[in-house]
């Protein structure tokens, strides 16, 4: 790999790299220093291995028997922002993380990414989720993105390619690198204070400063996910070290120690137990990659 600028490691403990804090380790790990160093490594690494970038590591968890793939993280570098047309566009990489973009639009006096404060991940992870809070989701002010192939080529596509549902996203399958919103300004200048209220939200509902992902299950038709893992009784259920939150049951946190492993029972716990008790199924807003403890 001597062709990249970019950090190159083999057998990288992926606890360093995701927001719960623990989980095994990738067979490599390539943090690109630049988009096109990025397309340079996928044009060179030809193995045929699984690859899986990452941001911020808020999505994610690695089993514990490791991930015989590629982790690309994009968080450290691929980072830029630009402005363009009075302000009206917003330009920025796959690594900028949600809550700068939702700083950076309020102090240009523009409006409708101030949810994104609330979010705890980068732009990248939050194009292919389709994230959102408070009524808003990430593709809401799309104009256009630019995608990058297995190949390393990357090209620019409009809006209209692709089809945005909640915490979905249908289109080609290639890796989202940069994003381009459409703002308009924020004639009541509140940008500052939604933010505040935000953050004010959270810190009351959710339990900011543990270990987490944030929400693993996704909420289900006409219902919310931690209401209803809450009206099962399932708030401070354990699993080694992982723990039901009992600030918001919709968190899983990481405050013994736990492995990865002991994360994916009580994932499975919560579901099975929801499920025998009211009927629905919860989907995971939480992406679980590597060898399975049976593998």
């Amino acid at each position: 790999m001597n062709s990249v600028t970019g950090t190159f490691l083999k057998n990288e403990s992926m606890a360093n790299h995701t927001s719960w804090r623990c989980g095994g380790r990738a067979a490599f790990f390539f943090e690109p220093r630049s988009l096109k160093d990025l397309g340079i490594f996928l044009a060179s690494f030809k193995e045929k291995k699984e690859i899986f970038l990452v941001g911020l590591g808020s999505n994610l968890l690695v089993r514990d028997k490791g991930f015989d793939g590629v982790i690309i993280s994009t968080a450290k570098f691929l980072n830029k922002i630009q402005w363009k047309g009075e302000f009206s566009e917003l330009n920025v990489e796959c690594g900028v993380s949600c809550a700068k973009i939702a700083r950076e639009s309020v102090k240009k006096n523009m409006k409708g990414l101030e949810f994104f404060v609330g979010i705890p991940g980068t732009v990248g992870g939050a194009l292919k989720m389709n994230a959102g809070a408070n009524g808003k989701d990430t593709w809401q002010n799309i104009k256009s993105v630019d995608v990058i192939s297995r190949e390393g080529y990357i090209e620019t596509l409009d809006r209209n390619s692709f089809n945005p549902g909640y915490r979905t996203i249908d289109g080609k399958n290639k890796w989202f690198v940069k994003a381009c919103f459409h703002l308009e300004k924020n004639l009541n200048k509140d940008g500052s204070a939604k933010i505040k209220e935000i953050l004010s939200q959270r810190k009351v509902t959710q339990p900011t400063g543990s270990f987490s992902c944030g929400s693993v299950f996704i909420n289900p038709e006409n219902y919310f996910a931690g209401k209803l893992i809450e009206e099962c009784g399932l708030k401070g259920v354990r699993v080694g070290g992982a723990i039901v939150s009992e600030k918001h049951a919709n968190f899983i946190l990481n405050d013994r120690g736990a492995s990865a492993s002991d994360i994916e029972k009580l994932i499975e716990l919560v579901r099975n137990q929801v499920r025998k008790k009211t009927g629905i199924k919860l989907e995971c807003e939480v992406k679980i990659i590597g060898k399975k403890t049976n593998e």
